[in-house]
């Protein structure tokens, strides 16, 4: 049972990446990782503090024995869906990141099926750009950051050309892949 639940977990995830993110150009960096197969992704079953820094501290390693996994994504299945409390465990994982000395090496992006830029109104289409059908932890090595956006003009305004486009698309795209 734990399998086929993984197996589905990781396939509404690697759906909601290729027709959303990369598919609707939402990050402009992750396609190629996904076509190299270089995007580790790891489902926790986690529901302990505890264990979900020692999982980010193992893909840390991972990541730095393994120079050609590009990224992570740690796919929280069970856990951390009240989005305040995944809030706090970013917090916790990026104080964890720095006392194991990867600041400047990795950085951790975030995902979650309840999104909410601060400032925002509830309502705005402009959460649905970081929300994800499961909470999600994404380990980026700085490197490959500063390599991409030498790639692409005005990297500044992707978040407004993404808010736009999310603002095209309208919330009934996003809700199909959130389900």
């Amino acid at each position: 049972m734990t399998s086929s639940v993984n197996n589905e977990c990781l396939r509404l995830t690697k759906n909601w990446l290729d027709n959303v993110i990369i598919g609707q150009n939402f990050c402009p960096f992750a396609k190629k990782p996904r076509i190299d197969k270089s995007i580790r992704f790891h489902v926790s079953i986690t529901n302990s503090t505890e264990t979900l820094l020692m999982e980010l501290e193992q893909e840390f390693n991972h990541l730095d024995n393994n120079p050609e996994t590009e990224t992570t994504l740690i796919i929280y299945k069970n856990s951390l869906r009240d989005f305040d409390d995944f809030l706090d465990s970013l917090y916790l994982a990026n104080q964890y990141l720095d006392s194991l000395n990867y600041s400047g090496i990795y950085q951790i992006a975030s995902f979650h099926p309840a999104y909410k830029f601060e400032g925002e109104p509830d309502s705005s289409i402009s959460h649905y750009t970081n929300r994800s059908p499961f909470p999600i932890l994404h380990i980026i090595r700085e490197d490959s950051i500063s390599s991409a956006l030498k790639s692409v003009a005005n990297p500044e305004l992707i978040p407004e050309r993404n808010i736009s486009h999310a603002h095209s698309l309208g919330k009934d795209f996003f809700v199909q892949f959130l389900k």
